[in-house]
């Protein structure tokens, strides 16, 4: 089935919140969402500093219980992944939430950088690099958000911060929180506080719960004031929230299949309900639901020091959190008859065999592996040193295209597994093409997509142009040359979600986004472009030898910048 493989609950750390406390929170939130949204743009400016400060005080704690709760060692590099994905993206959204509100404050709308109009008409608006630190620590790598068909340089302050242009009454919204990268939640429920005005109920996933009372510590200037609820629970709790009175709108990060549970229910109605348009709510709901997410490799002339940097740039992009990724690598494609291909995917294997394999800790991973050996067998190559409850790195190779459903295309694993497959073409640009299309009709999702291609193929003026139409064509919320598709996310400017369009009961990746700290409206997607090899050493890489120490003092900087720390976070992401 179409989507991601059912996940099943994760054990509950923490007693489910009551029914009658859940009660008690929604009516004390009605009065609170009305002094939110009263509440004036230089003291939510003030709160989201002090949230900052409040976070990087709890950043310690909060990195070691991640940590413990994924079985990776404190002073190991894969805990860099948990700096980064954690306090650091938190402190820095938070940050450049507190610009954008001081811009509204000062000139009405936010402030961003240069904005240019296509030939096809379409507005690009420059969002990364937002300063010089930004320039400094990486080097070369830029984001834009394209926006839709109608949005004009002239009309673009129209198209920002509508919360506040509109001057919209405040709202109560329900945030099922993700499982996976500790910054989700939060983000999630920053976005929704700052862009949406809306107070928030922030419903803990339970496979990352632990995170409730750190993050009433870093985000406790909004627990106090009321604007935010942290509860916990599961299905029950959650369904029980969708369906109370007081909740307005709903966000969900997670599983498609969660997803249609709750707009269509579940079991056989469900079903009946999605096939004939029925949803049972009533309420808006946005969501960000994943993808099968593929890397389109355009064939070149590719040197030693090429393949190896592109073989850990592909093989990072799946193993960053053990898999455990809603945009990690899924399937990567290839052009059938290039020379250099066997060696790309030698050089993918090689890198796999020098990341550390590290406990599945997301319930059912090993079953729903299981699941994809049986479909492939044969074709199925293991790597790295599998040990315990950690999983080998699982490369499906030579995966025939001309059937688009077999697992590896329609259903995304959530695992440490991913597959090659190689399409046919007489020409690069004529393969560009025909990758484009593979993605847009063949491949379950639309969230994100990287395009890796070396400079001197882009010196090939048809090449150049194929690309280009590669970029306009691909049907995804973010587009990344040379960058694995998820460092949008990490820009925090960049909308992050589906492309727009997808119905309630073809949800997709779904609807909406967040993050966006600009608060641009009427998005389009995200595009993202980097060299095509950096250096230092991208601090995401699972070969990179100093990314806890790097991305530890990464977090201090985003709290603080100042040249003396961004020197110190340079030297370290050096030694990587």
């Amino acid at each position: 089935m179409p989507g991601t493989i059912a996940i099943p609950e994760a054990v509950h750390l923490f007693p489910d919140t009551g029914f009658d406390e859940l009660d008690r929170g929604i009516e004390a939130m009605a009065e609170a969402k009305l002094r939110w949204g009263a509440s004036p743009i230089k003291v939510r400016a003030a709160m989201a500093r002090q949230a900052m400060a409040d976070t990087l005080a709890v950043s310690e704690e909060w990195v070691k219980a991640a940590c413990a709760a994924k079985g990776v060692g404190f002073n190991r590099p894969a805990a860099g992944e948990e700096w980064q994905g954690g306090p650091a993206l938190l402190i820095r959204n938070l940050r450049l939430l507190a610009a954008t509100l001081d811009s509204i404050e000062e000139k009405g709308h936010p402030s961003v950088g240069k904005v240019a109009t296509r030939d096809d008409g379409t507005v690009v608006v420059d969002v990364f690099p937002t300063d010089n630190y930004d320039r400094a620590l990486f080097a070369g790598v830029k984001g834009q958000v394209w926006m839709k068909p109608g949005v004009t340089k002239e009309t673009l302050s129209d198209h920002m911060a509508g919360a506040y242009r509109d001057e919209r009454p405040a709202t109560l919204c329900l945030v099922l929180g993700a499982g996976n990268i500790a910054s989700i939640p939060a983000m999630d429920a920053l976005y929704k506080l700052y862009a949406e005005n809306s107070v928030v109920i922030l419903k803990m996933n339970p496979v990352n719960a632990y995170l409730g009372p750190i993050y009433e510590k870093a985000l406790r200037v909004f627990v106090d004031a009321g604007f935010l609820a942290i509860v916990h629970g599961g299905a029950e709790v959650g369904e029980y929230l969708v369906f109370h009175d007081g909740v307005e709108h709903i966000h969900i990060t997670g599983s498609d299949k969660a997803h249609n549970s709750i707009v269509f229910g579940s079991g056989p109605d469900g079903a009946t309900r999605r096939r004939d348009n029925d949803p049972r709510l009533n309420k808006p709901i946005t969501s960000e639901l994943g993808n099968v997410t593929p890397v389109i490799v355009v064939p070149g002339a590719w040197s030693r020091g090429d393949l190896r940097f592109q073989g850990e740039n592909i093989a990072s992009g799946l193993t960053h959190n053990a898999g455990f990724n809603c945009i990690a690598n899924r399937v990567v494609i290839t052009h059938e008859s290039w020379d250099q291909r066997q060696d790309l995917v030698k050089a993918v294997g090689s890198a796999l065999d020098r990341i550390p394999t590290r406990p599945a800790y997301y319930p059912g991973a090993a079953s729903r592996r299981q699941a994809y050996l049986a479909e492939y067998g044969d074709s199925v190559v293991e790597h790295g040193d599998p040990h315990g409850d950690a999983l080998p790195w699982t490369l499906v190779t030579g995966l025939a295209p001309d059937d688009p459903s077999g697992m590896c295309f329609q259903t995304e694993c959530f695992t440490g597994l991913f597959a090659e497959t190689a399409l046919p073409a007489p020409s690069v640009v004529e393969y560009l093409a025909k990758a484009v299309e593979f993605c847009n009709d063949a491949l379950w999702g639309t969230l994100g997509v990287t395009i890796l291609v070396d400079p001197k193929s882009m010196k090939d003026p048809a090449v150049a142009a194929a690309v280009d139409k590669a970029i306009v064509d691909l049907r995804y919320g973010t587009v990344a040359i040379n960058v694995w598709s998820a460092v949008t996310y990490a820009m925090v400017t960049t909308p992050w979600g589906a492309y727009p369009g997808h119905p309630l009961d073809a949800i997709g990746s779904g609807r909406g986004v967040v993050h966006n700290s600009l608060m641009l409206d009427d998005t389009l997607k995200s595009v993202a472009r980097a060299p095509f090899r950096q250096f230092p050493k991208p601090v995401w890489f699972g070969t990179n030898r100093s990314a806890h120490k790097t991305l530890r003092a990464l977090t201090e900087l985003e709290a603080d910048p100042s040249p003396g720390k961004l020197l110190k976070t340079a030297s370290l992401a050096a030694m990587g």
